[in-house]
């Protein structure tokens, strides 16, 4: 996929960025959870599309956190 998520799992961190949405996604979808959008996707195109969006969400979400986290150097 475009944005580098593929809903079949093999994303490295996938349970990171899945952990940064998780609960919007729950308050957003009551009737739903994660894991159900998850299953739906492998057959859903709309789903799919949905689940792509989230982790375009988790993934910026990911990067603003690595941003904020200043950088280490070896001298500190």
């Amino acid at each position: 996929m475009a944005n580098g998520f593929s809903p079949t799992g093999g994303h490295t961190g996938l349970l990171d960025l899945e952990a940064l949405i998780r609960a919007d996604y729950e308050r957003c979808h009551p009737e739903d959870s994660l894991e159900d959008l998850k299953r739906r996707a492998c057959f859903s195109e709309e789903d799919r599309g949905l689940l792509g969006d989230w982790m375009a969400l988790a993934a910026s979400r990911a990067k603003a956190r690595r941003s904020e986290t200043p950088a280490r150097t070896a001298a500190g």
